[in-house]
């Protein structure tokens, strides 16, 4: 049985607009939808179990002086922005190391990428850079999902503009006309050569697993007849369509969700926090020192060399009358080779290992101790040009045990990196207060907005309120950096491959091409498109791009499904060479490109509609 929702329902429409070479205004537009067409087998599923939200930020870059500048009041105060290769690994290549237009120092590179932001969806804050509202300003009972759900009406949510009493999508020149109608996703005139564009497309499953692709539609070229330039222009063929044989497109897994291809490592430093509270027994507590094992093997693999990547491992729970013992110090900073090879090896579980065997049945969550105190451990041990990283791993929310320290100062000792609360969550148990997930989001914020750390976490819980509080509350700098393991602990092993080569792992490029290349890539498989991988270090290759093995089979074993509760974020660049430009003038290109998922539970992965795939 085929079970399709119309546009309103499930669909994101996001038109990419006019993009003009040279003045002549003309060029590339696409009208682009984001489609979650819902496919259940055998009558066995009701609709809702597998959904499909997107949300996306928008760069584009067209050398002007405001991309590197910080201030327009201090003409000196200027971001490293190099437009000839400065031969220098602290440089970061956009929009494509291979193809790259300009350099940016990395230390620079956030403040380019937000001088570059032209919009996004949501943005909260309204200047152009993705967001989630803060969980306090959640409502009661509201996830993500829910709060992604007004993508899918009539105009795909394009409409849903960021105001005093709504967050939506950014409100600026670059989404509305003159008369406050809503333009498409890319909406852009006058671009010439050398200009390149970026847009992350952050998807997220919201309930069960499901296989993925990325898929496009409804493809027309045209040449729009021929200027004075164009016909004076040695490239010009006529009656041919120039554009979409030029514009050159790079399409990546964004493990990190940045806007960014990431193509190697630099210096890391990370600090783990491992949740051993009473919530947790014997068993679960072996799974997670396997999967806590997995981590450090799959950071350890991404390292370039020896040192580059260095973690740290800190547990917290405790009884509340022992705050001493509430965060220890398992494992200092060391290259995680350590973890494997060299110094101590494995992480392992009992008496004088890193992890308890049996937690005690009393034990709390302290968990702003355990966040702040794992920031102060990098603050005083961390390398100075090292990337900052805090990983907490938790099966629960945070919680003092019995009465709370009813307005007394309580000292967290945490190796010498003490943490003070005077905080009285006043439940009598170890049930949540709102008082306690308030401490630790200011905690987690302040970690990211003063110390500049970003906060992976990761949590094992059915729970989707707790789920909530975790990637809204406690993730920096949002709920991109959240994973959701099942209470059972299924997955947990892959998830903590996940997480290490979104932290370490450079970065899986799906296809690199024309626009025209591309475009065909994402219309093969009877119109579902390119059949999308979980798994980065399988040997199944998605495109024939990828190697002369490829591209494997939608079916292939190898092939792994895209966990339920998770976001996983896909990078897609453009950009017109610099050595080109009166030849495509007057031409133009449409297209939409979309999401399509089924679930993977009874299925292989093969495409159960082939006939009426909409995207």
């Amino acid at each position: 049985m085929t079970n399709e929702f119309e546009l309103s329902r499930r669909k994101a429409l996001a038109a990419l607009g006019t993009i003009g070479v040279a003045s002549a205004g003309a060029g590339l537009g696409t009208s682009a939808y984001f489609s979650d067409q819902e496919t259940f087998q055998n009558n066995r599923l009701t609709a809702g179990e597998l959904d499909l939200k997107v949300d996306w930020e928008e760069h584009y870059s067209d050398w002007s002086d405001d991309e590197a500048n910080l201030d327009d009041d201090n003409e000196n105060n200027n971001l490293n922005v190099q437009m000839d290769d400065p031969d220098d690994p602290g440089f970061v290549a956009l929009p494509d190391p291979d193809s790259p237009m300009l350099w940016v120092e990395e230390d620079d590179l956030s403040d380019f990428m937000d001088n570059t932001a032209i919009e996004a969806f949501p943005d909260p804050e309204n200047d152009g850079t993705g967001d989630f509202p803060e969980f306090s300003e959640l409502g009661e009972g509201e996830t993500i999902c829910d709060y992604l759900a007004d993508v899918g009406d009539d105009d795909g949510g394009l409409s849903t503009f960021t105001g005093e009493d709504q967050i939506g999508r950014t409100a600026n020149a670059d989404t509305q006309d003159v008369d406050g109608n809503a333009k498409p996703l890319i909406s852009l005139d006058d671009v010439k050569p050398g200009d390149f564009g970026e847009v992350t497309f952050s998807t997220h499953l919201c309930g069960n697993d499901g296989y993925l692709w990325m898929n496009a539609d409804n493809v027309s070229y045209a040449e729009n007849g021929q200027t004075e330039p164009e016909l004076d222009d040695e490239d010009e063929q006529d009656g041919v369509v120039e554009l979409p044989d030029l514009v050159q497109t790079a399409l990546w897994y964004d493990n990190d969700c940045d806007n960014v291809l990431d193509v190697e490592t630099g210096q890391l430093d990370i600090c783990a926090l491992a949740d051993v509270s009473g919530s947790i027994d014997e068993e679960e507590m072996g799974r997670i020192t396997e999967a806590a094992n997995t981590f450090v093997e799959q950071l350890s693999a991404n390292a370039p060399d020896d040192g580059s990547v260095r973690a740290s491992l800190l547990t917290f729970g405790s009884p509340h009358e022992a705050p001493d013992e509430a965060v220890d110090l398992q494992r200092g900073l060391q290259p995680v080779s350590n973890y494997v090879t060299g110094g101590q090896g494995n992480l392992t579980q009992g008496a004088g290992g890193d992890f308890p065997q049996n937690p005690d049945t009393s034990n709390a969550t302290p968990m702003p101790a355990a966040l702040d105190i794992g920031r102060q451990l990098l603050n005083n041990e961390g390398r100075e040009d090292a990337q900052k990283v805090i990983v907490l791993v938790t099966d629960g929310g945070p919680n003092y045990a019995g009465d709370g320290p009813g307005g007394t100062e309580t000292v967290f000792s945490g190796d010498g990196h003490p943490y003070s609360t005077s905080l009285d969550n006043g439940n009598g148990g170890s049930d949540l207060s709102q008082p306690e997930q308030d401490e630790t989001s200011d905690i987690a914020n302040d970690i990211y907005d003063t110390d500049g750390y970003q906060i992976l976490t990761v949590g094992i819980t059915d729970d989707e309120d707790l789920d909530t509080f975790l990637a809204s509350g406690v993730a920096q700098p949002g709920v991109d950096q959240h994973t959701n393991v099942s209470a059972d602990f299924d997955g947990i092993n892959l998830a903590a491959e996940e997480l290490a080569n979104a932290v370490t792992g450079t970065e899986e490029v799906i296809f690199r091409g024309t626009l025209r290349e591309t475009l065909e890539a994402l219309q093969s498989n009877d119109g579902r498109g390119i059949p999308l991988d979980r798994g980065l270090n399988t040997e199944f290759y998605e495109t024939g791009y990828q190697g002369e093995e490829g591209p494997d089979p939608e079916d292939d074993p190898d092939r792994e499904c895209f966990m339920g509760r998770n976001t996983y974020c896909f990078g897609f660049a453009w950009w017109l060479p610099v050595d080109h430009g009166n030849e495509v003038q007057g031409d133009s290109a449409t297209f939409d490109v979309g999401f399509y998922t089924e679930q993977c539970r009874h299925n292989q992965g093969s495409g159960m509609n082939n006939e009426n795939v909409d995207a």
